[in-house]
């Protein structure tokens, strides 16, 4: 994914199987988005769903400096947090399998 500053994505990723089970799922992802996202973005809408997800966002000036502090390019920043974000999601949750 790449994202540039002013422009609004829709992010959306579905599973066959049920991602969020607990209502402590549902929680724990939205800290894991609010730690590795928010600071990068801005959020229009979301959904979350038993086996998908929505976000409508927009990138903000901070994934601008960032990019520049870790010599990305600016549409890359926020296509690693979010890899960052759903591998760590991913990773909690198949641990309580």
């Amino acid at each position: 994914m790449h994202f540039e500053e002013n422009f609004t994505y829709h992010v959306y990723n579905r599973s066959n199987q049920t991602v969020f089970k607990t209502r402590d799922n549902y929680l724990y992802f939205l800290r894991k988005f609010r730690n590795y996202i928010l600071p990068f973005s801005d959020v229009i809408a979301w959904c979350l769903m038993p086996n998908h997800f929505h976000f409508m966002l927009s990138p903000n000036k901070k994934a601008i400096v960032k990019a520049k502090e870790t010599h990305l390019a600016n549409t890359q920043v926020l296509s690693k947090q979010f890899g960052t974000f759903l591998s760590s999601y991913t990773k909690a949750f198949n641990s309580t399998l």
